[in-house]
């Protein structure tokens, strides 16, 4: 039977249909054997009581049409069982492929734009990052890598320049005294990416699990520190969680890295003057602590834009509210700088209304008013000019033509040597149409699949301002547009039909 399985497998992989999962075994045992590979374009569902021994390799190419390939596994405790010693492989997405369910993966490798978890997923052996993200639809959720050897994570390399994280929380057993374990985490910010690694130096023998995850958002509690320290940055920190809190297992050595975004000093001797601060509680006041002991020298490594501070005394708690890490300066010449108080942006009827306060726009020209469709790039809808005031202020922007579906808001600050971003807020407004606009991203023309038409039924084409550059009426469910003569950039595409409209957002490479 289960010789029969795998051939009825590949025999489908042959046709190379164009469905979104091309495979689906159901309330089956599937085996693949060692030095074996199984090759999908289209993706994979597991459903039932479906088992599946892999001891080869599985690679996972998008379908040819969709850019898609996902990885669907809908059994109860996860489609691998513990007798699997093989790898699955995400290869060659033109999209971000998403990972549907509780499968434990033992060797699981990202060699795409990126895989999105929808929940938490277990690496029994080994994590290969060689291109792409690792990415989450709930923050909450982590990917957990069980194998506590220093080697069951591995990357392409520790540079301001790798294109291989996890955005998200990444969590890793350890259990050697005196080995640097290594988590590559960061965030993608609008079409920034900041890469933010953190490495524990074990101090003690015994296991433990640490959660680490990059937040660049203003530290809480920012202005509530210990003399020592000089001001925190007001740009990241890093939420770091011992599973076993309070046991001398989670003593550690600690590193944080630095980027472009971080804003530390162009001049070593400055940058020395670096530190890792910790929120702590010393059972009379919460405030932030400096990780470091000044009677020996300071450890940073590194240049302006990329480098490591390294605690030089032994990291040991983990409790509430210890949780939270960030940079910090002794020196007033480390930036790490102060500008947004609070960014929001919220309904007004069919308007979305963004505000934000700033505690020191002196050295601001401009604000720039940014947004981005779902899966778009940025692109500048405002610009509003700062009072350049010593306090804070408040400023706001109204976004009278927001895109149908969701949509998401930054605001840059701009001066003649930098620039500075909030984070990002979405707002969702409604829109009843289901359509497809393929391929994205697009070289000589887009095809566009319409769930219904009328005689009024149009397409627009817009640029990335939202100045329209061609319309036609649409005859025909399937519709094929040339965009051959565009130059390379961002670009919508609006579909109305009868009152209802919505935009669709591609790129011209």
């Amino acid at each position: 039977m289960k010789g029969s399985i795998i051939f009825l497998v590949c025999a489908m992989l042959a046709l190379q249909l164009p469905a979104q999962n091309l495979v689906r075994a159901g309330n089956v045992q599937l085996v693949t054997q060692p030095n074996t590979q199984l090759v999908i374009k289209g993706g994979v569902r597991f459903t039932g009581t479906t088992d599946f021994t892999n001891k080869g390799a599985v690679t996972i190419y998008a379908n040819p049409l969709s850019g898609t390939a996902d990885w669907t596994d809908s059994t109860t405790a996860g489609v691998m069982n513990n007798a699997s010693a093989g790898r699955v492989s995400f290869k060659g997405s033109s999209t971000v492929q998403q990972v549907y369910g509780p499968t434990r993966f033992d060797t699981l490798e990202v060699q795409s734009i990126g895989i999105n978890l929808r929940q938490s997923n277990e690496v029994r052996q080994r994590l290969t990052l060689n291109n792409g993200l690792v990415y989450f639809t709930n923050t909450a959720d982590s990917l957990y890598v069980s194998n506590p050897a220093v080697s069951s994570i591995s990357y392409n390399t520790d540079s301001l320049t790798t294109s291989s994280w996890v955005h998200g929380k990444l969590s890793r057993r350890m259990n050697t005294a005196g080995s640097v374990y290594f988590f590559p985490v960061g965030k993608m910010l609008g079409t920034d990416s900041l890469y933010a690694p953190v490495k524990f130096e074990k101090t003690t023998s015994g296991p433990v699990t640490f959660s680490v995850q990059y937040i660049p958002q203003v530290p809480a509690d920012r202005n509530n520190k210990n003399p020592i320290i000089d001001h925190i940055s007001s740009l990241e920190y890093w939420e770091i969680t011992s599973h076993n809190a309070g046991a001398a297992a989670d003593d550690v050595v600690m590193s944080l890295s630095w980027r472009d975004y971080s804003d530390v000093n162009a001049a070593a001797i400055i940058r020395d003057s670096l530190l890792i601060a910790h929120y702590y509680f010393d059972g009379a006041v919460t405030q932030w602590q400096p990780e470091l002991n000044t009677s020996v020298p300071n450890d940073v490594n590194g240049n302006i834009n990329f480098g490591y501070i390294r605690s030089n005394k032994v990291v040991a708690d983990f409790i509430m509210p210890h949780l939270y890490f960030t940079i910090g300066t002794r020196s007033p010449q480390n930036l790490l700088p102060v500008n947004f108080l609070s960014f929001n942006a919220v309904k007004q009827g069919q308007t979305a209304v963004c505000t934000w306060i700033i505690a020191d726009d002196r050295e601001v020209e401009e604000y720039i008013v940014e947004r981005s469709g779902e899966g778009g790039l940025f692109t500048a809808i405002g610009h509003v000019s700062a009072n350049q005031t010593g306090g804070s202020t408040a400023y706001y922007f109204t976004d009278q033509h927001p895109l149908a579906g969701r949509n998401y808001y930054r605001i840059k600050a701009v001066n003649t040597l930098t620039q500075r971003y909030t984070g990002i807020r979405s707002l969702t407004f409604d829109n009843n149409l289901n359509w497809v606009l393929y391929p994205n991203p697009a070289t000589d023309k887009i095809r566009v699949r319409l769930p219904v038409i009328n005689g009024t039924t149009k397409l627009s084409l817009l640029d990335a301002t939202g100045r329209q550059i061609s319309e036609r009426l649409v005859s025909s469910t399937d519709v094929e547009i040339n965009i051959n003569t565009l130059p390379r950039g961002l670009y919508y595409l609006r579909y109305i039909n009868g009152s209802s409209a919505d935009n669709k957002s591609f790129i011209k490479q």
